[in-house]
């Protein structure tokens, strides 16, 4: 995949868009441009077989420049109790944190997104605070360029639940979104993010998250809709007691393409992370799944799991599981497992004895099987809402 035109791209680009901001930000976004100019673009290629073929994205430098201009709608529920900013309100406490947990020249796309970036929230929670609600970001993307960026901080004793929808009524998009999140002590987070895209969309994801003394980070992830899905999100448990939980959904009904990424790192004592991944692909779609845990030297009495599993309804999709562990010391526990079937045809006769045609009886398979994932979420009307995107995707 090539960006068409993307040396266009230039100082002048970002002086056009972004001349009024501090002069911290303005160099760190030369050096990120300067570092996309160097790098190569990654190649989707895992192996000698496992290739996506994503197709290129024809760039245009005034629709870029127009769209960068206009900030996506966002509209936040439920900020009783915390602080939720956009970078231009405050950059001082931004700057603290950009660019801690995700580098800037880890790849070409964190480059790209670290020097045009134009949407930034930083969301704080008091020490001691609990919040019982969910915080609820809903994000209507409508221009065709869209970086946006999210800094979380914990502090220590908190808790509360982020729940991030992004859709889009544009047939073709590309969206850049990068998330750091550091938790502090006792810290308790959940943040579920959930993608609905046509299938046109390019999206690219990374989130990363500095996991602190016996705190909790809970990734939920629904993937739905897309040509093209970059995602990757990075768990370091860096103190004893840290716990990361990895859920997951992504589902294909066309020709979409999904390069999802999950890891945990334990680079402290007694650290615990678990991972479930389910994935639904029919039509032509495709899939590459890896998932990493990695144990280090320094991470005794720690215990890892990974799981994933892929509903094939199309002898044309294809899905490649990458399972990895990584173990520095033996005094540990960790296992992994993968899964590629098909539908049940036992079970699926048994719906249909109940009066359920044969699509019927599918759709019902397809729910059950999403179920241990969907379960995770506690709120009835966002697991209602994500029930309604997977039985709309059925139907297409």
């Amino acid at each position: 995949m090539e960006l068409i035109n993307e040396n266009e791209l230039n100082n002048e680009t970002l002086n056009v868009l972004y001349s009024d901001e501090p002069n911290w930000l303005k160099e760190h976004r030369t050096n990120s441009l300067s570092m996309f100019k160097e790098l190569q673009m990654p190649e989707f290629k895992y192996g000698l077989s496992i290739i996506l073929n994503p197709r290129d994205f024809n760039l245009d430098i005034n629709e870029f420049i127009s769209s960068l201009k206009q900030p996506i709608d966002i509209e936040i529920k439920n900020k009783e109790k915390i602080e939720v900013i956009s970078f231009k309100e405050n950059y001082g406490k931004v700057k603290e944190y950009l660019n801690r947990l995700v580098k800037y020249n880890e790849n070409k796309f964190t480059s790209f997104h670290n020097a045009f970036f134009n949407n930034g929230l930083f969301i704080r929670i008091p020490e001691n605070t609990e919040v019982n609600l969910p915080l609820i970001i809903n994000k209507k993307i409508n221009q065709k360029y869209s970086f946006e960026y999210v800094v979380i901080v914990a502090e220590p004793f908190s808790k509360i639940k982020i729940i991030e929808n992004a859709s889009s009524e544009l047939k073709e998009i590309f969206r850049s979104k990068i998330v750091e999140v550091f938790i502090d002590q006792s810290a308790k987070i959940t943040y579920m993010d959930i993608q609905d895209f046509n299938d046109k969309a390019y999206s690219f994801n990374i989130k990363k998250a500095d996991v602190k003394r016996d705190s909790e980070i809970k990734w939920i992830d629904c993937v739905f809709g897309s040509h093209l899905t970059k995602a990757e999100t990075i768990s370091e448990l860096n103190a004893e007691g840290a716990n990361v939980q990895n859920f997951g959904v992504f589902f294909g009904n066309s020709n979409e393409q999904f390069d999802i990424f999950t890891s945990a790192i334990h680079n402290a004592p007694r650290t615990f992370s678990n991972m479930l991944i389910k994935g639904v692909l029919d039509n032509k779609s495709k899939a590459v799944y890896q998932g990493l845990i990695h144990i280090t030297k320094d991470a005794p009495f720690s215990n890892g799991y990974q799981k994933e599993d892929t509903l094939l309804l199309s002898e044309n999709a294809e899905v490649d599981p990458i399972p990895k562990l990584l173990i520095d010391n033996n005094n540990v526990r960790c296992t992994h497992g993968a899964t590629i079937g098909e539908i049940d045809k036992e079970k699926l006769f048994y719906l249909m004895s109940r009066g359920l045609s044969e699509k019927q009886a599918k759709e019902e398979f397809v729910k059950g099987f999403f179920n241990p994932v969907v379960d995770q979420i506690k709120e009835e009307k966002i697991q209602d809402n994500l029930k309604k995107i997977i039985e709309e995707k059925l139907r297409l």
